[in-house]
């Protein structure tokens, strides 16, 4: 996966590529918003991730310039704007924190369940020889789908909100339905609506 990380600030690009790095993961940072429309054009990556901070204001112009360029550009909006400022730009808020949601998620997924089981635990001659076993798997694109449940921590008691995710995660292991559980347990909401009501805990197949 290929990332174009735009930020000014030296420590949040350090953290955000702590966030999004694991093998066969590409980085190009910008320092400032101007160049990320140039740097987009040259190298097509599969994300942006747009960094919004006082002293360059023009990030959510450059995004637009993105789009314009490429209507499937998936961008990412780190800011410090408050909600309805981003609404007059023309950005939605909710999307924005989900759509970065959702790619810490799926590196997480990746780095905890194929990097560090898998990559990590074998060693160079097992994966030279699974590779050359198997060469028709890798001629396609790596496939992710994520799913979740929600357990929110604000105003409960964390041991508890921990102690029930463990719990969920036993239920699941044994055999239980995800999508049930999801609706029975998920706490995440839009709109005041929880979500897992009409998607059972899905959250996407991404390549």
């Amino acid at each position: 996966m290929k990332v174009l990380l735009v930020e000014e600030n030296s420590a949040v690009r350090s953290v955000v590529r702590q966030l999004v790095m694991s093998p066969g993961t590409w980085i190009q940072e910008c320092v400032n918003a101007a160049d990320a429309v140039a740097a987009y054009a040259a190298s097509r990556p599969d994300c942006v991730i747009m960094g919004i901070g006082t002293k360059d204001p023009d990030g959510i112009a450059v995004s637009r310039q993105i789009k314009e360029m490429d209507p499937a550009a998936r961008i990412v909006l780190v800011s410090d704007y408050d909600d309805a400022a981003m609404r007059e730009s023309g950005i939605d808020p909710a999307t924005t924190r989900q759509t970065l949601r959702v790619e810490i998620m799926k590196q997480a997924v990746i780095q905890q369940e194929v990097d560090r089981k898998i990559f990590f635990g074998l060693t160079v001659d097992e994966l030279k020889k699974y590779f050359e076993a198997h060469q028709d798997k890798f001629r396609k694109p790596e496939n992710v789908t994520l799913s979740e449940i929600f357990l929110s921590s604000a105003g409960k008691n964390e041991a508890e909100v921990k102690a029930k995710a463990l719990q969920l995660v036993a239920q699941l292991r044994a055999g239980a339905d995800f999508g049930a559980t999801a609706v029975a347990n998920s706490e995440r909401e839009a709109n005041g609506v929880r979500v897992a009501l009409q998607t059972k805990g899905k959250v996407g197949a991404f390549q």
